[in-house]
């Protein structure tokens, strides 16, 4: 335990102590990946959610009719969340996209599918608005790059710490400050944070 102990204090001292990921080095990389980065495109999209075909394809011919597909779904729909939605489903991604609604997919906004049927019944989807995919900014992805960029870092710093830790050369650390700290711990109760590290074999 003790000797856990000494490993995780110098991992933390030697390994994680001053860890900084630079402003250019995150622009270059988001300049390096920026095709990456990508918001996928979303279609916002309404249902009609009926028992038979029968009665999906009539109040398909009455939107084709002219009749606002909102108020078919506040009408006619047995679901009864989305129906006083005006049949609103909300924004989905090709991704959630269950494959038997996949016609979806390739629909110009305000029209809609021929009956589909699922578990549930027959549908009617209607595509309300399409959001094309678009890069995004550095300001949206920089958290998100600087996190990788650091866990990266964290990686490769450990992976040279334990290669010296192996060579015959001793790592010089000023072992009776280290004593004292841990000992500090020990009393407290407290540990430093654990990582899995290779043994200390001087």
């Amino acid at each position: 335990h003790r000797e856990g102990l000494m490993e995780s204090v110098l991992y933390a001292d030697h390994v994680l102590k001053g860890v900084t990921i630079p402003e250019a080095r995150i622009r270059a990389w988001y300049d390096e990946h920026r095709d990456e980065l990508k918001s996928p495109e979303r279609r916002r999209t309404s249902q009609i959610l009926v028992g038979s075909l029968e009665e999906a394809a009539a109040l398909r011919q009455r939107w084709v009719t002219g009749e606002a597909f909102a108020e078919l779904a506040k009408a006619a729909s047995r679901d009864p969340v989305s129906a006083a939605q005006g049949g609103d489903l909300g924004w989905i991604t090709a991704a959630e996209t269950p494959p038997e609604f996949a016609a979806v997919l390739s629909l110009p906004a305000g029209a809609v599918t021929m009956p589909i049927r699922s578990q549930l019944g027959w549908h009617l989807i209607q595509v309300t608005e399409i959001e094309p995919a678009a890069a995004e900014s550095f300001a949206q992805a920089h958290d998100r790059i600087r996190e990788r960029l650091f866990e990266e870092e964290k990686r490769a710093r450990r992976a040279e710490w334990v290669r010296r830790l192996r060579e015959v050369t001793p790592v010089t650390v000023d072992q009776r400050a280290i004593e004292r700290f841990v000992a500090s711990l020990e009393r407290s109760g407290a540990a430093p944070p654990a990582h899995p590290v290779a043994p200390v074999h001087p």
